[in-house]
């Protein structure tokens, strides 16, 4: 299309009129904007609300704009749903406020307008104000066989002690199309379960969960993996990690940290974990092994990795050096029909040769020698009192 001379003067006009529509009244002594007029929006006493921030990684949350208010003193609290809810309750500093430049609310109970009061003081004036805030029903994947959106917590007995707490799920599915990217040379990236993660409290209802679709691509080898080990640590945010990354979130979805496994490093799961030091410890594996002297593969669940906060590499501990992965004792003795990650019922009652043994493929299978499962790591600890670490297998 062709604009002319006479053609852009009524594109302006029309502008103007959008302006002069969407703020009602146009008050010559406001300053105008190049774009649309902004409109404030107040929803009580402070700001707009802002229900699932940070482009909703949480969904069940939301920031009160502080709208250039000092408060001070806040306390929140998200009434519990009808007469047997259970309230969540919490002080919320300053440095909270500021770093979300309003209040934040955690706990909403999904697809109902949850009742949040919040006392605090500004002026020297101690005021109170229930917000009405509707948080979306919980979205989720699906997959063949669910038959909800989430599995039931049915709480049996509840020591009244730990009444108030919060229990956060870490639930891994299969999902068409998982693990269809892998490494060349072999290694665990096809073992790819999709992380259901979310928050009940101690009655069972949904309080929190992490909206997967913003951490998981399938068509992306750096974007899947099981999403497993979830800490939270000092500061009070989330560690955790996925495949070929580790993330530090807090629990309104703000990204505290997105990182790539360091160069040479794959496969992260099971265990991730904060030292005093603040370093992190990773259960890994190693890229581009050497084997051999003949050939280069990609190991399995056999390496931890130390990285500090930059993510760079602090040490590594190469556990096929340390230990022996030719000690097959344990392997010869598996029933193949029950073998972690890979139960055939097929191969029940069935055991494995050394012959057999030899011959086995590289990749995430049962097996000896470097480039197969042999150690399975499946946790890692920190002992401070001897600077060592602590591994399950």
């Amino acid at each position: 299309m062709l604009f002319t001379r006479k053609v852009l003067p009524v594109l302006c006009c029309l502008c103007l009129s959008g302006s002069v529509l969407a703020s009602g009244v146009l008050d010559p002594n406001r300053p105008m904007v190049a774009s649309a007029d902004v409109i404030p929006v107040h929803e009580g006493p402070l700001g707009m609300v802002d229900v699932a921030p940070y482009g909703g990684v949480f969904p069940l949350t939301a920031i009160i704009n502080k709208a250039n208010h000092n408060v001070q003193n806040v306390k929140v609290t998200v009434l519990g749903k009808g007469e047997k809810g259970i309230p969540i309750s919490y002080d919320v500093g300053p440095q909270a406020i500021n770093t979300h430049d309003g209040i934040p609310v955690f706990g909403l109970y999904p697809d109902y307008v949850n009742k949040v009061k919040v006392d605090w003081t500004e002026e020297g004036k101690k005021q109170t104000y229930t917000w009405s805030i509707y948080a979306a029903p919980v979205s989720l994947p699906s997959t063949t066989g669910q038959t909800a959106v989430l599995p039931t917590v049915e709480p049996v007995k509840v020591d009244s002690s730990l009444k108030n707490r919060l229990y956060l799920f870490n639930h891994i599915t299969g999902m068409p199309r998982a693990g269809h990217i892998m490494h060349v040379a072999g290694g665990a990236a096809n073992w790819d379960y999709t992380g259901i993660n979310w928050i009940s409290d101690t009655n069972g209802d949904v309080r929190g969960y992490m909206n997967i679709d913003k951490f998981r691509n399938q068509d992306d080898i750096t974007r899947f993996g099981s999403m497993m080990s979830f800490h939270q640590v000092n500061d009070g945010n989330l560690i955790f990690g996925q495949g070929q990354r580790y993330f530090k979130y807090d629990f309104l979805g703000r990204v505290i940290s997105d990182k790539r496994l360091p160069k040479g490093f794959i496969d992260f799961s099971h265990a991730i974990t904060e030292t005093p030091k603040g370093t992190y410890l990773l259960r890994v594996a190693k890229e581009n092994y050497p084997l051999n002297g003949k050939y280069t593969i990609n190991t399995v669940r056999d390496h931890i990795l130390e990285v500090d906060q930059n993510g760079d590499t602090v040490d590594y501990w190469d556990l096929p050096k340390i230990l022996d992965p030719y000690r097959d004792d344990v392997i010869l003795a598996m029933d193949q029909g029950a073998v972690c990650l890979s139960v055939d019922a097929e191969h029940s009652g069935q055991v494995m040769t050394k012959e057999q043994l030899a011959k086995q493929p590289f990749g995430d299978i049962a097996g000896s020698g470097p480039g197969r499962n042999w150690a399975h790591v499946n946790s890692v600890s920190y002992d401070p009192r001897d600077d060592s670490i602590i591994i399950s297998s």
